[in-house]
């Protein structure tokens, strides 16, 4: 019951700090949706340096996980820093097409794949290559698209990629892009939840 409560509050908080959300029915300014989408996907596959700081959820049966969550993207470089049910937490970064480190109390540790080394030291699953991209709005480029569904804005709603099911609740205007705040993917009983604090673009 404890943990049902915990999940029910985590989802209701606020999203971005000081960021009005951006209503889905303001029917935008005429423009075709479709059009308006392609020229979204251009200007959000340009930015590639941003810091997100956040909160995830992930629930697979009866575990759950509640993490902070901090994510810094310079280019092809990525830190990821997630601290809560990990004691003084741990980092996860990349270069490029190069391995992944994981770095904790226990060491550091190498592998090709993010999801991979997470899993093995912390035993949760959870899309990191994905969520780089859906957190922004976009489809993950190395992935099919099986079902996309956008609002009327030509914003991405629903999008369905490798059996993930990824829902974007809602928008916030963040120097003059629109970026979501609250992203829940879904893959059978794994349900994962991240809700956006802060947002910050255009890192040097």
């Amino acid at each position: 019951m404890m943990r049902s409560l915990l999940f029910a509050c985590l989802l209701t908080l606020a999203g971005c700090a000081g960021v009005a959300p951006v209503s889905p029915d303001l029917g935008g300014d005429g423009q075709d949706p479709a059009v308006a989408w392609a020229e979204r996907q251009q200007a959000l596959s340009r930015l590639d340096h941003f810091r997100l700081v956040g909160r995830l959820s992930v629930v697979r049966g009866v575990e759950s996980w509640f993490i902070n969550v901090e994510w810094q993207q310079r280019g092809s470089d990525w830190l990821v820093v997630l601290s809560g049910p990990f004691g003084a937490g741990l980092r996860l970064s990349g270069a490029g097409g190069g391995p992944v480190v994981l770095e904790n109390s226990e060491g550091r540790f190498h592998a090709d794949s993010a999801e991979q080394l997470l899993y093995q030291h912390t035993g949760v699953v959870m899309p990191l290559t994905g969520l780089r991209y859906w957190m922004l709005g976009l489809p993950d480029p190395r992935l099919a698209v099986d079902g996309e569904e956008l609002d009327d804005r030509g914003r991405l709603r629903t999008l369905h990629q490798a059996d993930w099911r990824i829902r974007l609740r809602r928008y916030v205007a963040i120097n003059g892009l629109e970026l979501p705040d609250k992203v829940f993917a879904d893959q059978g009983e794994l349900k994962v939840r991240l809700i956006v604090d802060e947002w910050y673009l255009g890192l040097g």
